[in-house]
């Protein structure tokens, strides 16, 4: 176990991860055995000290991202000072791994064809989601990236889904009105699987006066970036409030 816990290599390093029991704050270590012969994940559970605790078997949850796997851009690895290439997708795809390791992931891309808006090829993704799901196919997560991001004011005047009065306050008479979910699929997908799937959505990158406005949808979950140095609020992360975004994370930059 000391062999697996302190091992830096990726193959190693990738089977494990820590959980932090919301109930208690207890710490454990989870470490990967493999899968049972009907599909199950069998996962050795370590306190905070390394000692043996249980092992449990557990149903791999299933995790759909949806992103660009294609547009490239050099990101630092600050470790080491050197720079790779990854897409954004790629990214998200392996912070996604190295938190659960367990999970079984499918990866979509929505920039495959330069010449359309992306959200163009994103409904096309849903309405095929939405097949498979009616087929009785299980899909635990969603991932999105991708925000339809505005200014707080235009998002009041263009979108009519935020109260005019208050840029922090949703508004039910208008998320229960059936053509503004027709308008924006995204929507009537969250509506249509509430209950059976989590939707979660980055809250933006454009800074504290944009709006995702996909997160306007209260069965959407906004996702916010930290600062890695100082733990607070990164000066990109957008739609700041909790209508918006329930959950901030430490950014990668």
């Amino acid at each position: 176990d000391l062999k697996r816990l302190t091992d830096t290599s990726f193959e190693i390093s990738g089977k494990r991860t820590v959980y932090t029991n919301p109930r208690d704050g207890k710490i454990y270590h989870l470490l990967s055995e493999g899968k049972t012969d009907n599909g199950l994940a069998k996962i050795r559970i370590l306190d905070a000290e390394g000692a043996f605790v249980k092992t449990v078997e557990v149903k791999p949850q299933k995790i759909v991202i949806i992103d660009d796997f294609v547009s490239q851009s050099p990101m630092s690895a600050s470790a080491s000072n050197q720079y790779i290439e990854l897409s954004h997708g790629d990214l998200v795809h392996l912070v996604a791994k190295r938190t659960n390791p367990f999970a079984n992931f499918e990866t979509i891309d929505i920039t495959r064809d330069k010449s359309r808006f992306p959200y163009l090829n994103l409904y096309e993704e849903l309405a095929s989601l939405q097949k498979r799901i009616d087929a009785g196919e299980e899909i635990n997560f969603l991932s999105l990236s991708i925000a339809r991001q505005f200014s707080k004011q235009n998002a009041k005047d263009s979108l009519k889904m935020i109260n005019t009065d208050a840029v922090t306050a949703k508004t039910t008479d208008i998320l229960n009105n059936n053509e503004v979910y027709e308008k924006f699929p995204l929507g009537l997908f969250a509506r249509k699987n509430k209950g059976k799937i989590r939707i979660i959505q980055g809250a933006g990158n454009n800074g504290k006066n944009a709006i995702n406005a996909d997160l306007s949808y209260p069965d959407i979950e906004g996702v916010g970036a930290l600062n890695p140095h100082t733990k607070k609020l990164a000066p990109f992360s957008a739609s700041r409030n909790s209508l918006y975004t329930q959950h901030y994370e430490q950014g990668i930059f």
